[in-house]
């Protein structure tokens, strides 16, 4: 019977490492051993740039992890110990079961993430930002509110020498790295 285990690899090769354990079970002629393999991940916004617009870009949740549903025996357990760029399963030689209540949290939240990109960058009220696009682009300011949700945020930016409140998307605006707004 096949159980969900956690497989620690390189970091950056988590997709180098499913492919070779895909590859590895057929040429030992284990297939039926290996079920199925995530590698969970979230969209992320990256806020648009000078040379490139704003878009959605996929970012490891487990940076350096992976699920594998495998039927344990010593020759899997080998054979994933064996395969270029794997650390060591989580429990290392006792490998830690994963539940079946945990993996569909794991996927639910892969779905969710794929559904509603998150922001690249976490605002916090106070924080010193410029307007990147729309007709306030290099306008700087500082965040009155923030709605992770619908992901907009209120600047406050000076008109005229008078403060005024805007809503905006966080992909419109970014950080001011260590810079008070004016």
């Amino acid at each position: 019977m096949k159980k969900w285990y956690v497989i620690q690899t390189y970091l950056g090769f988590e997709t180098k490492v499913r492919d070779a354990l895909h590859q590895r079970f057929r040429q030992h002629g284990l297939e039926s051993a290996l079920g199925e393999i995530l590698i969970p991940s979230e969209a992320i916004t990256e806020p648009a740039s000078r040379s490139s617009g704003a878009g959605v870009k996929p970012r490891r949740t487990f940076p350096g992890y992976i699920f594998a549903e495998l039927e344990m025996n010593d020759r899997a357990f080998d054979l994933v110990k064996g395969t270029p760029r794997v650390v060591r399963f989580l429990g290392d030689r006792a490998p830690r079961q994963v539940s079946r209540a945990e993996i569909e949290a794991v996927r639910r939240g892969f779905r969710e993430g794929a559904l509603k990109p998150r922001p690249r960058v976490a605002f916090a009220v106070g924080d010193a930002v410029r307007v990147n696009e729309g007709p306030f682009a290099n306008f700087t300011g500082t965040v009155a509110s923030v709605d992770p949700d619908k992901r907009k945020v209120k600047v406050t930016i000076s008109i005229f020498g008078r403060p005024t409140a805007i809503a905006l998307d966080t992909t419109a605006v970014g950080k001011l790295e260590g810079r008070a707004a004016a």
